[in-house]
């Protein structure tokens, strides 16, 4: 049985880790919800094509209610000019009027004799009493177009008030709609912004975590840190990219970048990776440094970081050191053993690499 197979063994298969099966299920939310918020945009977007729609329908009645105030303006200006003419005629009516009303009060202080010695004959009588029935008639009709010319001017007066109230409702109801469809328009397009943000977003985590889990795949079931590295090159630390020794033997559990976390199913930022390993197994230093500290963490348990001319490597959840702060340790030597200190997954090793202060991915620097 060789080597790589005994650790694989001690270490157990990977297929079926926490790290792997959490990010095989948010991937299957996720794509659920990329897949929701397109089918949700899609909607939104149909409902601004109608909106659109009922928009030009809107503005069909609003070009309506306009001709409407216009022609009511129209009939107002009609209604002002008849209720000028009827006040016209009702001046002249009242002229007219006062001089009948003069005539008849002079009528009446005359002697009824007197007028009648005016008739020689009966048909002077006859044709005089036809004359005072038909001023008797004229009266009564001068007197009934008075009173209906007073009606039409109420009338026209009562018209024109309804009509102007008409008009301030149509004014009213022509501005409601505009507003009513500058505020819906505006909330629909400000939530599908929202929208087509979120699905973008939620896109980008979903192209990352899938490339996380393309990495991952790739490293199920594989050891890593049984065969020896390759030579070192010429040179520091920089030039050592993907030259470097692995610090333990054992299998990738938890890849760089975007990861899920078991508990809680979150997606998180995995500034180094977890290297699954036998309790006690021996840590060995990546390159030539010194200790830069050697103490606890919180979170990480036992922590050692090494300095290496501007990058650090650090190792965490150790058992025990085998080195101390400020010691110069070579390539290979033991910095301290596998533990589970302050680990919520068991015995392992958590290793970064840190270009001055930004972490790098550990696997372009160690070797395949």
């Amino acid at each position: 049985m060789t080597p790589a197979l005994l650790i694989l063994l001690a270490v157990g298969a990977p297929s079926g880790t926490p790290e792997w099966s959490a990010l095989q299920r948010r991937l299957a939310q996720d794509r659920l919800r990329v897949r929701f918020l397109r089918r949700e945009e899609l909607t939104i977007k149909q409902g601004i094509r109608e909106l659109d729609r009922e928009m030009k329908k809107t503005d069909k009645r609003i070009d309506t209610l306009a001709d409407e105030a216009d022609r009511t303006r129209d009939r107002i200006e009609e209604l002002d000019r008849r209720i000028t003419s009827i006040e016209n005629r009702m001046g002249n009516l009242r002229e007219t009027v006062g001089r009948r009303a003069a005539a008849m009060l002079r009528l009446r202080r005359t002697n009824l004799a007197t007028i009648l010695d005016h008739a020689v004959t009966p048909g002077d009588a006859r044709r005089l009493e036809e004359r005072l029935e038909r001023v008797i008639a004229f009266d009564a009709d001068l007197i009934r177009n008075v009173r209906d010319t007073s009606v039409q001017e109420r009338d026209a007066r009562d018209t024109l008030e309804a009509e102007l109230t008409k008009l301030q409702e149509t004014t009213d109801a022509l501005e409601q709609e505009n507003i009513d469809a500058a505020l819906l328009r505006e909330e629909r397009a400000a939530l599908l912004d929202a929208v087509a943000k979120e699905r973008r977003q939620s896109g980008r985590l979903l192209a990352d975590l899938l490339r996380a889990s393309r990495r991952l795949k790739q490293e199920l079931g594989v050891v890593r840190g049984a065969r020896p590295a390759p030579e070192r090159a010429e040179g520091g630390f920089s030039a050592q990219k993907g030259r470097l020794p692995w610090p333990v033997t054992g299998t990738v559990e938890s890849i760089f970048g975007k990861t899920v976390d078991t508990v809680s199913g979150m997606v998180m930022v995995q500034r180094g990776i977890d290297i699954r390993a036998p309790q006690s197994a021996l840590i060995r230093n990546v390159f030539d440094g010194r200790v830069a500290f050697a103490g606890r963490v919180e979170g990480l348990g036992r922590v050692l970081i090494v300095e290496h001319e501007g990058f650090h490597s650090i190792y965490a959840h150790l058992e025990s050191f085998q080195v101390r702060k400020g010691q110069t340790v070579g390539q290979y030597q033991v910095l301290g053993f596998v533990g589970d200190s302050d680990s919520t997954k068991g015995a392992h090793l958590y290793f970064e690499l840190r270009e001055g202060r930004e972490a790098v991915d550990p696997m372009t620097w160690l070797s395949s």
